[in-house]
């Protein structure tokens, strides 16, 4: 995944939604970072430090209203830990589309790298019928040399 390091106003529009959404529907923020990091191509843990060190102030009372055990008294930059089980949301149909887009792109590129294999193998063994032909005239030619030099070539009988 790759690397993002500033976080645009969209972007944090959009991880609030999904964080402030989740918890009014009862489920957790990891849940939430999880949604929100196949949205916005980032790490869970790249949303929830940016939840945590930076938006969460700023919705500390629609927080309290949706859950007020979440923040507790005195404790309004702490981050609640549960131990309620992660669920997987399923990815966008874009993301879906993109994916499968990219995989058929890779099939048709491995499909014509099997291709140009298959040709770099006959010019291969054309290149060796070559290499033996050119290696059984080089043999002729030294036997005929050698011929030459003892004399057997050029007598009459």
């Amino acid at each position: 995944m790759e690397r993002k390091n500033t976080w645009s106003v969209d972007d944090d529009k959009l991880l609030t939604d999904l964080v402030l959404t989740c918890m009014k529907n009862g489920g957790t923020q990891t849940h939430a970072f999880q949604v929100a990091a196949v949205e916005l191509g980032r790490t869970i843990a790249a949303c929830s430090f940016r939840w945590n060190s930076t938006l969460k102030k700023k919705y500390e009372n629609s927080i309290r209203e949706l859950n007020p055990k979440m923040i507790p008294q005195g404790k309004e930059n702490s981050t609640l830990i549960t131990n309620e089980p992660i669920t997987q949301e399923l990815p966008s149909n874009n993301l879906i589309k993109e994916i499968s887009d990219y995989i058929n792109e890779l099939e048709e590129k491995i499909e014509q790298q099997q291709q140009e294999i298959e040709k770099l193998r006959e010019q291969t063994k054309i290149n060796r019928d070559r290499l033996i032909a050119s290696d059984d005239l080089q043999k002729i030619i030294s036997i005929i040399s050698s011929a030459k030099q003892k004399g057997y070539l050029g007598r009459a009988n």
